[in-house]
C-alpha cells in the first residue's frame, strides 16, 4: 500500500504556506463534514483524510518529516490497521547515513574514513603528462629551427 499524498487530497501545493493550507482545509471540511453528508460512508472517510492531512501539513515538525519520507520514498507516515508494520529509522540529518539505512547496508558496507597511508599521492599519470609536454617541446623547436633556414 503506498503511502497518501497530503498534498493532493488538500488539493494544494507542496509550497504552499500555512495560510493556504489552512484554507484549503476549511474548504474541504465544509464539503465533506459529516453533518452536512450524513449516511453517507465515503464523505466520512474522505474527511478523516484531510483532517490527517491537515494535521500533519500544520504542523512544521510533523511536515518536515513527512516531506522527508516522500522524497525518500518512504512510507513513514502510512495508515494500516495492520499491528505488523515495519519500523522505519527517523531521518537524523545526515542523508548518507539514512539512506545506508534505508537500503539495508550492512556495517561492513557502509562508509568508512581512509587511513592516512591511502592518501599518498601516485605521480605517475603526472610524470607521464610531462615527458609528453617535453617531447613536444623538443620536436617543436626543431620544426622551428629548421623551418627558418
Amino acid at each position: 500500500m503506498q503511502a497518501k499524498n497530503y498534498y493532493l487530497i488538500l488539493g494544494i501545493n507542496a509550497t504552499a504556506n500555512q495560510n493556504e493550507i489552512k484554507a484549503a482545509y476549511r474548504q474541504l471540511a465544509k464539503k465533506y463534514h459529516p453533518d452536512k453528508n450524513t449516511n453517507n460512508k465515503s464523505a466520512e472517510d474522505y474527511f478523516k483524510e484531510i483532517q490527517q492531512a491537515y494535521s500533519v501539513l500544520s504542523n512544521l515538525a510533523k511536515r518536515k518529516k513527512y516531506d522527508l519520507s516522500i522524497s525518500f520514498g518512504s512510507t513513514y507516515y502510512q495508515t494500516t490497521s495492520s499491528a505488523k508494520q515495519k519500523q522505519y529509522t527517523p531521518y537524523t540529518g545526515n542523508a548518507y547515513q539514512y539512506a545506508q539505512q534505508q537500503a539495508g547496508a550492512t556495517p561492513h558496507q557502509q562508509y568508512e574514513p581512509r587511513k592516512p597511508e591511502e592518501y599518498k599521492e601516485d605521480n605517475t599519470e603526472r610524470n607521464q603528462l610531462l615527458i609528453c609536454v617535453a617531447i613536444a617541446v623538443v620536436l617543436l623547436y626543431f620544426i622551428v629551427s629548421y623551418s627558418v633556414k
